[in-house]
């Protein structure tokens, strides 16, 4: 699966915790070392799993930010996320692909409020339109929704 890819990248890298936030657990993030958050439905918009892992987060005061990572952008690289990490101020930081911020992105606690108020499916998208961001080949930061898109991202990298 897309998400191994991402959760094994994710994994290498010294983070306090490591969450996932799933419908259902059958991709077997815990081999990983994910702690699992399920949610009810694999169909809800990408805000309410956003707001399930930050009220886990907001529960925990030595939480000072969390970082909003998809299962599909299978090809983040390591090194882009130390990156943002090296880059972030304490207050947000994206990711860009040379065309607009996007996840990967880092969100500081103070801003864990208006991500619990996110509805729908754009995720925190008003909330990076003016960050700062870190840029990455349109590749690093794909996005797989489509085997068509798999085959296409496939071909590119090889």
């Amino acid at each position: 699966p897309l998400a191994h890819h991402a959760a094994a990248t994710f994994a290498a890298l010294l983070f306090a915790r490591h969450i996932a936030v799933v419908a259902q657990d059958d991709l077997r993030l815990t081999e990983f070392g994910f702690q699992i958050l399920p949610i009810d439905q694999a169909d809800q918009p990408m805000s309410q799993s956003i707001i399930a892992g930050v009220r886990f987060a907001q529960r925990d005061e030595k939480i000072s930010a969390v970082m909003i990572a998809l299962a599909d952008m299978p090809f983040v690289s390591a090194d882009h996320v130390r990156a943002l990490v090296r880059n972030f101020g304490g207050s947000i930081i994206a990711s860009h692909n040379g065309e607009k911020p996007m996840p990967p992105a880092i969100f500081g606690r103070r801003h864990f409020a208006r991500l619990l108020e996110l509805g729908g499916d754009n995720g925190a998208r008003d909330l990076v339109k003016d960050a700062p961001c870190v840029v990455a080949s349109q590749h690093i930061l794909a996005d797989i929704d489509t085997i068509e898109q798999l085959a296409e991202a496939e071909t590119t990298s090889n």
